[in-house]
């Protein structure tokens, strides 16, 4: 199962960045062509972040780490990538900044899975701190 969950890992991450740099290119689009767009689509970044944080956590959870420490690996790891595509694609301005995003996400996640105990212990005594 852990095989699995590291495969499921890299794959969430990927898709993850795919999904942003779609997200931005379309915003940009609609801005150049002066149309609001769909209703939907201000929450589209909202609703990927949901999934991509619910789907990470799943991962982290079949790898082997506990559900409180796999939400709180997925939740660091989801908004590094977020933080990371937004500021590649505003402040490079590249067309590929959600798969280098995703590519840092992937080398990140390949770091946590080489030492999880080490991780997890760190992770449970930060949640220890801000929460006790």
């Amino acid at each position: 199962m852990r095989g699995w969950g590291a495969v499921a890992l890299v794959a969430s991450l990927c898709v993850y960045g795919l999904v942003l740099g779609h997200i931005r290119a379309t915003g940009q689009r609609l801005r150049t062509s002066d149309s609001e767009g769909p209703w939907w689509f201000g929450y589209s970044r909202d609703a990927s972040n949901l999934l991509a944080l619910v789907a990470v956590t799943l991962s982290f959870w079949a790898v082997g780490f506990d559900p409180p420490i796999a939400m709180a690996a997925a939740f660091l790891l989801v908004l590094f990538v977020y933080v990371l595509d937004y500021w590649l694609g505003r402040g490079l301005r590249r067309a590929m900044a959600g798969w280098l995003a995703a590519a840092a996400g992937v080398g990140v996640a390949a770091i946590v899975l080489i030492a999880p105990a080490r991780v997890a212990a760190g992770l449970a005594a930060l949640l220890e701190r801000l929460f006790s």
